[in-house]
């Protein structure tokens, strides 16, 4: 039997990868691969408009118009009525507050009923209350 020869030791930052499963010429080409180091950006080094969502208009899906009530319409009432409402993840109209209203009672309560029937797509993202203004003329 002839002696066996010692293996001469790897330097620690080597790596030997099991090549017998890979045809000769894709072993090859694993050899011959360089490592290398990605570095990520530190968060703070990130600007805020780089993440920051884009700006969406938030349409209806569903939109109901107000009508005239009976007293308006015989009075011949004008005027205008800015609504203020958020929008749940059902996409359902909800928390409606009047804004301003130039208006006759019975306009502004049409409003209300009106915009309590609007309907967005579900899970939209809303963080802040949307406004409309109806404005009622004969």
């Amino acid at each position: 039997m002839t002696p066996v020869q010692p293996l001469h030791e790897l330097p620690e930052t080597s790596r030997v990868e099991d090549t017998s499963a890979v045809a000769p010429e894709q072993s090859q080409l694993a050899l011959e691969i360089d490592t290398f180091e990605v570095q990520a950006t530190p968060p703070s080094d990130i600007a805020i408009s780089e993440i920051a969502k884009p700006s969406v208009e938030y349409k209806p899906i569903r939109r109901v118009m107000p009508k005239y009530d009976r007293e308006s319409r015989l009075n011949k009432s004008t005027g205008t009525v800015r609504l203020s409402y958020r929008v749940d993840n059902n996409g359902s109209v909800y928390d409606v507050q009047v804004l301003e209203r130039k208006a006759t009672r019975g306009l502004v309560v049409s409003s209300q009923k009106a915009i309590k029937q609007w309907q967005y797509a579900p899970n939209l993202d809303i963080a802040r209350p949307l406004e409309v203004v109806f404005e009622f003329q004969l």
